[in-house]
């Protein structure tokens, strides 16, 4: 009979193509999501970080009173020599301080 069984493969053995490029869509499409979780969380940093800035920069602009949600504008104000003597009023606002 002549035939060499060790270079028969089985199709049951032999790695199927689509699910490489399953695989493949897969992994892709998980990266992608992450791509844009972590770009959504660092758009939303910066946002936060410009309205401190601008709550910031009302005060220099003669604004008397604040409102204050978060620990990081309260110390932008503290820091800042001129917010801190021009504030008169600071209302805390479900702060997390």
């Amino acid at each position: 009979m002549g035939s060499d069984e060790s270079t028969i493969t089985p199709s049951s053995t032999r790695p199927n193509g689509s699910v490489f490029a399953v695989l493949i869509a897969i992994g892709t499409l998980v990266v992608l999501i992450a791509v844009v979780i972590f770009a959504r969380q660092r758009s939303c940093a910066d946002f936060e970080q410009k309205r401190r800035e601008n709550t910031v920069q009302d005060v220099l602009n003669g604004r008397t009173d604040v409102s204050v949600d978060d620990g990081r504008l309260l110390e932008m104000l503290a820091d800042n020599l001129k917010c801190a003597e021009s504030i008169t009023s600071i209302q805390f606002f479900m702060a997390d301080l």
